[in-house]
């Protein structure tokens, strides 16, 4: 199974600019940023915000800000793909998005933290 979506949208964005809800996110300098129209209502996880890997053009990017509802943006490091270019969330890629080797290691998966109500020793939970 594969979750992948089209790049809705390429645009230039300078050093110092605020990404996505609230700004959690600021480019650190000047870019391309990519919108990728889906979000945590298609089943995109929410905490994968400012970290998650996303397979654009061959390479692996990462989600710039926060998961919206239906969207979300990564930083495309300068890169321009077309719009319309595949980007892979998971799954097998296909065509141009296979991976290619740039001597970069993609970033390290995300740790989640248990809820307190799920804890070990937590007192609610017995």
């Amino acid at each position: 199974m594969t979750l992948a979506a089209a790049v809705a949208l390429v645009k230039d964005a300078p050093a110092g600019h605020g990404v996505s809800y609230g700004h959690h996110y600021t480019t650190p300098a000047d870019t391309t940023l990519g919108l990728i129209p889906v979000g945590y209502a298609d089943g995109v996880p929410r905490h994968a915000s400012g970290s998650g890997p996303v397979l654009v053009d061959g390479k692996v990017r990462t989600v710039a800000g926060r998961v919206a509802m239906d969207q979300f943006v990564v930083d495309l490091e300068g890169d321009r793909p077309e719009a319309g270019a595949e980007a892979v969330l998971f799954g097998p890629a296909t065509g141009a998005s296979r991976p290619r080797r740039t001597g970069r290691r993609p970033p390290a998966p995300s740790r989640t933290r248990s809820s307190p109500a799920s804890a070990p020793g937590c007192p609610a939970c017995t």
